[in-house]
């Protein structure tokens, strides 16, 4: 387990706008446990009033961190989803081919096409990329999960036919998926780069109180975006619940949404 001196030297590493450790904290609840927004700020809340708790019995030394987790801002509503065309924008973009950055576009790409989860990816097998599908197991529920070979998906396995997934989509020795905030800040660079600022109404609170306001589409995409993608681009389309959930792993059609 992290204890909090080496919590407290973690959160020395921030971002622009917030610690480093608040950011994968979100991404954890996000991306693993899938929470809702709302969820997501009381389970900060409850982090910063352990952490203040804490520091105040002089468990943490000179640990500040609940400052920041109290004043934080956080986005609410829905994941947001793709449209074709913004598909094709992140798709249009001209990468150095094996670069991260160009991991990170043609991985988010096959999440789009395959519904699959960040923590799945790594195990799909590219070498199978002329059979007409396969099927995995999700890390998360250990549920079947069947991958269709389209046109899309063939093109990017095969891109991957003759090497090995690049690491930023790999778990670390220890079996745990560590890069997934790295993943992310890339997919919102490349996102922005390639012009999606469609506005998305946004809830964000501060210190409990909702506030709504517009912001960029890039800003609110993740690993997620892709799986929730797949899931509306099929149900608006005419698909059933029951072929998404062959594909997607779904068990509660309650979940399946659009």
């Amino acid at each position: 387990p992290l204890r909090l001196p080496e919590f407290a030297q973690v959160s020395r590493f921030t971002t622009e706008e917030e610690p480093r450790v608040l950011t994968e904290f979100r991404d954890f609840l996000v991306e693993v446990r899938n929470n809702r927004p709302s969820t997501i700020a009381k389970a900060t809340k409850c982090l910063a009033t352990i952490l203040r708790w804490a520091e105040d019995r002089g468990f943490s030394g000179s640990l500040l961190l609940y400052k920041s987790t109290s004043a934080c801002k956080f986005a609410g509503g829905d994941h947001p989803t793709l449209q074709v065309d913004e598909i094709a924008d992140i798709n249009s973009l001209q990468l150095k081919p094996g670069s991260v950055r160009w991991h990170v576009q043609q991985t988010f790409l096959l999440m789009c096409a395959t519904a699959q989860r960040y923590s799945d990816l790594h195990k799909i097998d590219p070498n199978l990329w002329k059979e007409r599908g396969q099927t995995i197991v999700q890390v998360k529920t250990g549920s079947p999960a069947i991958i269709m070979h389209n046109d899309e998906v063939r093109a990017i396995l095969q891109q991957y036919g003759n090497t090995e997934w690049p690491a930023v989509i790999l778990p670390s020795k220890t079996g745990k998926m560590t890069k997934n905030s790295k993943f992310n800040l890339t997919l919102k660079s490349l996102c922005k780069e390639a012009g999606l600022n469609r506005a998305i109404p946004t809830t964000r609170y501060e210190k409990g109180t909702p506030i709504i306001e517009d912001v960029p589409l890039w800003q609110r995409i993740s690993t997620h975006t892709g799986r929730r993608t797949f899931i509306t681009q099929n149900l608006t389309s005419g698909a059933t619940q029951t072929v998404v959930a062959l594909q997607t792993g779904h068990t509660d059609m309650k979940q399946l949404r659009p």
